[in-house]
């Protein structure tokens, strides 16, 4: 009976493994074929909606197939490997590869775009606007610039 348990178990890890490594090689191709041709931000709504119904068939025929648990696990397995390919595929380029690699600023400004973003939420990314005194930093925050008259 261990026998039958353990070869059945051999099986399901090979196939899981066949397909996490698809997805690696999926997450890999999508960013050298389409991710790194230029600017993506008019795209985002496709994106995420292409992501999430990919994701969602995923799901679906995971748990269809292999039962809830193991179609859950496998899908954390197969999602994990392609974003995870994905994102250090774009990390490698960005810090190896692109044409800005040498510019000099913060480690996670090179590797991110999600940087600039937390300091655009707060207004801190332009200089003027940098408070010099934290009773600055409450005027600009309680009181925005575009309200001044």
């Amino acid at each position: 009976m261990s026998n039958i348990l353990l070869s059945s178990f051999a099986k399901f890890s090979t196939q899981t493994d066949v397909s996490c490594a698809l997805a690696a090689g999926v997450g890999l191709v999508s960013h050298w074929s389409y991710f790194i041709r230029g600017q993506k931000t008019m795209e985002v709504v496709k994106i995420v909606a292409l992501h999430a119904l990919a994701l969602t068939l995923l799901l679906s025929s995971t748990t269809s197939a292999l039962g809830f648990y193991r179609g859950i696990i496998t899908f954390a397995e197969i999602s994990g490997s392609y974003f995870l390919a994905l994102f250090t595929s774009i990390g490698i380029y960005r810090l190896l590869f692109h044409s800005l690699k040498n510019t000099p600023g913060p480690f996670l400004a090179k590797v991110t775009k999600f940087y600039y973003q937390w300091l655009t939420a707060y207004d801190f990314a332009q200089p003027s606007l940098r408070p010099s005194q934290p009773a600055q930093a409450f005027l600009l925050l309680a009181c925005p610039p575009s309200s001044y008259s």
